[in-house]
């Protein structure tokens, strides 16, 4: 092993395997020409305690424990990384976890918990919600967040483990620091009107976007190949 950075990803359930040959490529890609060690996990990993298969990330955690890499980066299996953009390793420097804040309220995700146990997230009721679709940490970060990955596991309001690693962070005591939106860009957003992106991002063609995020927009494959059509192909 020569890289002290690795990258994982989860190609899980049967829509990961449908979609993955339409973005896997082009993250192995990017990792292999940034000499990041690159690594996806399956259904093989799955524990019973996980609900649904996006728990499999925290397997990753492990895994990194069990390594010598000094960083690690989550990827969704839905990203895109742009042509030509840079490594992310080398545009964060080690010493904070990275996370672009989500969209959705932490406040749905609280309710919900709280519809099936009330002691599930006591004490943690208000705060932010960060986007699991990037995740950049070293491992002093996953050292202290690891023993807070333990079960019971409930799905949150998008059927997945997102809030429970928001939830982890906290007891933590990890604020995350924040990514920039071009690092984990909504493929929502992307609808020809620049100026709607807001002042989150600085983006006026998809060339100022590293990472496309092709999450919550439909059929992720249509969606894709129309914008391959209309801009061309921007894969990495």
């Amino acid at each position: 092993m020569i890289s002290k950075n690795v990258a994982y990803t989860v190609v899980g359930g049967s829509f990961g395997r449908i979609i993955m040959n339409d973005f896997l490529p082009y993250q192995q890609k990017y990792f292999y020409t940034h000499k990041t060690d690159f690594y996806q996990l399956n259904e093989e990993f799955m524990l019973p305690e996980y609900p649904t298969y996006h728990f499999l990330y925290f397997r990753a955690f492990e895994y990194f424990l069990q390594s010598d890499y000094d960083r690690f980066l989550f990827i969704d299996l839905d990203i895109i990384p742009i042509k030509n953009c840079k490594n992310i390793f080398e545009k964060y420097p080690s010493g904070k976890l990275y996370m672009r804040k989500g969209n959705a309220s932490w406040k749905e995700y609280i309710d919900l918990w709280n519809s099936i146990d009330t002691n599930y997230a006591k004490g943690y009721e208000y705060g932010d919600l960060y986007n699991g679709g990037v995740i950049l940490c070293d491992r002093n970060h996953v050292e202290k967040f690891i023993d807070y990955l333990k079960p019971p596991f409930y799905k949150d309001p998008s059927q997945g483990e997102q809030g429970h690693f928001n939830l982890a962070l906290r007891k933590a005591g990890i604020t995350p620091s924040p990514l920039d939106g071009t690092w984990n860009f909504g493929r929502m957003w992307l609808n020809g009107d620049w100026s709607k992106f807001g002042n989150e991002v600085d983006v006026n063609k998809i060339t100022d976007i590293n990472f496309l995020h092709y999450a919550g927009c439909g059929n992720k494959i249509d969606i894709l190949r129309k914008d391959l059509e209309y801009y061309g192909d921007f894969r990495y």
